[in-house]
């Protein structure tokens, strides 16, 4: 399995992002266990189990991959994940 890490600005509050995290993973067959700022959490796909670290600050939401598909690029991940939270 493959890692990878991005990170990007956010629109809104820290606290209406995490909620938007939460509510977009579950929605998506997905798990996420938030410590304050920082949690951990996994998407299962019948093709793919993708699981990471994920972590807010005041402007940004970083993404840790620590488990992927190797046929599954990083930027394909990325991408998905900006369409999402990046408007």
């Amino acid at each position: 399995m493959s890692q990878c890490s991005f990170s990007f600005p956010f629109n809104g509050t820290v606290e209406e992002t995490k909620e938007k995290i939460i509510h977009g993973l579950e929605k998506n067959n997905g798990e996420i266990s938030f410590s304050d700022l920082t949690g951990t959490f996994t998407i299962n796909h019948p093709m793919a189990k993708i699981s990471g670290k994920i972590e807010l600050n005041e402007s940004d939401i970083s993404f840790e991959i620590t488990d992927k598909p190797v046929f599954l690029p990083c930027e394909m991940i990325k991408s998905e994940v900006e369409k999402f939270f990046v408007k």
